[in-house]
């Protein structure tokens, strides 16, 4: 069967949750609003009378670093569980509840960690651990330790519990009480608002950055121009459907193609007329039919080969080529390494991390124009990410936030602090 994460059941286990919390609420005890009967302005909806308080420096940077911290503890929100699929997990969902299973504990040590370090070293700790989540992350992605994820994953509830749960203990002790409701507020805006908002805009351009969906192939190689006569060497795979282009088709094409080999021809058409160019899948088609009709074929320099892949049921890891030009070092050939599907041009090559599924069909497209490699399965262009790098500069954020706090924030009195700020509220 599919993975779990791959099926409905993930939305429907969040529903029947969400409705259960809901109805519980129901039962919880009455708590009128403080406000009930006053007049509400814009400045109460946007909890802007807090802003009183930002004329206190540590509070100011407190604002300020709360905000800036969004920017790595987003990505790892929106992009861990694509990284795990990157290198081959396929409990994504249970892998990822660590996080929540540690956070439980560490929510419970909140209140004695922070009576005995205070506030400023209990956020301090918070920092501390998201810097440490992702050196984890960087040099577990480097040196391929899946330990290390893990490492990276369980410290969330630190995160989590010490600076954003500690931030809102210290909002809680140095808000006047006539502005605290307003200033929890405005640290939720702050943080699940803007900082979100931006933390997933940088966290998006820094993907794209440190990714690639293709590879260069040395301006020196040249592609044969013979098919390998022991093509299939993959023990018990079906290659069939296969199509072979004298040219490399785009990626709406691909999609198209895609769409058309499960024979959903109302997405295939909605694709084709939202392409950004035109669509011609029978443009530069100079084979169509089964593996072994291959010989006699001849592409020219550059090439679309698709087929539909099925391999044999099993556990054991499977190796070898399921297309191939030429031979040697300078073959071009898509094959399987371990089950891992790769396409090959002479020294270059794309590989994925992810196993082929088992007596599944899959729909393989490679395309060589010439100077780049792309690999598509059943639609999609394979991505390559450098993690080392995403999580490297997560680590260095994390950092020069932990050294700001440390150094400009200063926890003084509570009663008195607050006091002044109601005065000057």
């Amino acid at each position: 069967g599919k993975p779990f994460d791959t099926t409905h059941f993930p939305m429907v286990a969040a529903a029947v949750l969400s409705a259960a919390a809901g109805l519980f609420a129901f039962a919880l005890p009455h708590t009128p609003p403080p406000a009930a009967g006053t007049k509400t302005t814009l400045a109460d909806v946007l909890s802007l009378k807090a802003l009183a308080l930002m004329k206190r420096p540590s509070f100011a940077l407190f604002i300020i670093v709360s905000l800036l911290v969004m920017v790595p503890f987003s990505l790892y929100w929106t992009y861990c569980s694509l990284f795990l699929v990157d290198r081959g997990f396929q409990a994504i969902t249970f892998s990822m509840n660590f996080g929540q299973f540690g956070e439980i504990f560490f929510m419970l040590m909140i209140p004695l960690v922070l009576a005995r370090l205070g506030i400023k070293w209990g956020m301090s700790l918070g920092l501390a651990a998201l810097l440490v989540r992702y050196l984890f992350l960087s040099f577990g992605s480097q040196y391929d330790q899946p330990w290390m994820y893990f490492g990276g994953i369980v410290v969330h509830g630190l995160i989590y519990g010490f600076f954003f749960v500690g931030g809102q203990i210290y909002i809680d002790r140095k808000a006047p009480k006539e502005v605290r409701a307003a200033a929890q507020g405005f640290i939720f805006l702050i943080t699940l608002g803007a900082g979100l908002f931006l933390g997933n805009y940088l966290s998006a351009q820094l993907i794209e950055y440190n990714s690639s969906i293709s590879e260069p192939v040395v301006q020196t190689y040249e592609m044969p121009s013979d098919f390998a006569s022991d093509m299939l060497t993959v023990e018990g795979a079906s290659v069939a459907d296969v199509k072979i282009y004298s040219r490399a088709v785009t990626a709406d094409e691909v999609a198209v193609m895609n769409a058309r080999y499960v024979k959903d021809d109302l997405r295939a058409g909605r694709l084709e007329q939202a392409a950004a160019e035109p669509v011609r899948l029978e443009e530069g088609l100079i084979y169509a039919g089964e593996l072994v009709g291959l010989a006699g074929t001849k592409p020219g320099s550059a090439l679309t080969f698709a087929a539909s892949i099925t391999l044999p049921e099993g556990e054991d890891d499977l190796s070898g080529t399921l297309f191939a030009m030429g031979k040697d070092k300078d073959a071009l050939q898509i094959g399987l390494d371990n089950t891992l599907l790769f396409f090959r041009a002479g020294e270059n090559k794309i590989a994925q991390r992810v196993a082929v599924p088992r007596a599944k069909s899959v729909h393989v497209v490679g395309t060589f124009d010439g100077n780049v490699l792309k690999l598509y399965t059943d639609g999609s262009i394979y991505r390559r990410y450098n993690w080392k790098a995403i999580w490297g500069l997560a680590a260095i954020i994390s950092a020069v936030l932990l050294v700001i706090f440390v150094v400009g924030f200063h926890e003084n009195g509570t009663e008195e602090e607050a006091d002044g700020m109601s005065g000057e509220a």
